[in-house]
């Protein structure tokens, strides 16, 4: 009598196969629909992984922009008042009922020679907020004009280890999204200096930012979309960092 051979060893490679596939199936099916706590975590760390590695560069690629995406977490654009200060000037119950460019606009005239007329022309000229996303286009420097809002390197630089010189608040804390406020040109390359609509006065960091360390130009304005970034920061970085 003969022996009677196993059916399952000739197809015992789609066996595995189909194994694996339905194991993906299961695994995905419970990080989107499982209830556990341990699901969630899977599922955001997938949702950040997507969102870090695959989409934000093909955004970035779309915009030519390497930060297509940045989350206001300062109050450096805000045109409100914060803390009773507006532009490092005290709000009273004698001047609480001016404008922003009541307590604002002498810099802006008496240094820069920029008309309320002409800021109200400006991009986002009611400002910025914390907790804002912008969208940041990616654009040539011939092509950015005063007033318009960038994000860029700070010209606080320090030398590295190889040799390369980098921005130190940017190594810190990223980029700064200032407007600009004046542009000269030298030997056919542009230079850019800017100020936050809530400073008092234009840092030294950010004053003539040569072309290539500008990332890009704000074009889009999403309020409220980067608030939890805004807490994370100002309730964990910030105290970790000592800000």
């Amino acid at each position: 009598m003969s022996k009677k051979k196993n059916s399952k060893t000739s197809n015992s490679k789609e066996v595995l196969t189909f194994d694996s596939i339905r194991d993906v199936k299961s695994f995905f099916r419970y990080v989107f629909k499982g209830e556990d706590i341990m699901s969630h975590i899977l599922f955001f760390t997938i949702l950040f992984v997507f969102f870090k590695l695959i989409l934000l560069p093909m955004i970035g690629f779309l915009l030519q922009t390497s930060y297509p995406l940045t989350a206001i977490v300062s109050e450096s654009m805000e045109q409100k008042i914060s803390n009773d200060f507006v532009c490092g000037n005290s709000i009273n119950e004698n001047n609480k009922d001016l404008y922003y460019w009541d307590f604002c606009g002498n810099f802006y005239e008496n240094n820069l020679n920029i008309t309320q007329e002409e800021f109200e022309e400006f991009s986002f000229s009611k400002g910025l907020y914390r907790g804002d996303v912008i969208i940041v286009y990616g654009r040539s420097p011939e092509n950015i004009k005063i007033g318009d809002v960038i994000l860029f390197k700070g010209q606080d630089k320090v030398q590295l280890p190889d040799g390369t010189q980098e921005s130190l608040f940017y190594l810190n804390y990223g980029p700064i999204i200032h407007r600009v406020v004046e542009i000269n040109i030298e030997e056919n390359n542009y230079y850019f200096t800017t100020k936050g609509d809530n400073n008092p006065l234009i840092m030294d960091k950010e004053i003539k930012i040569p072309q290539e360390d500008v990332i890009g130009v704000a074009q889009i304005r999403i309020p409220y979309l980067g608030l939890i970034n805004y807490y994370f920061y100002r309730f964990i970085v910030a105290p970790i960092r000592g800000n």
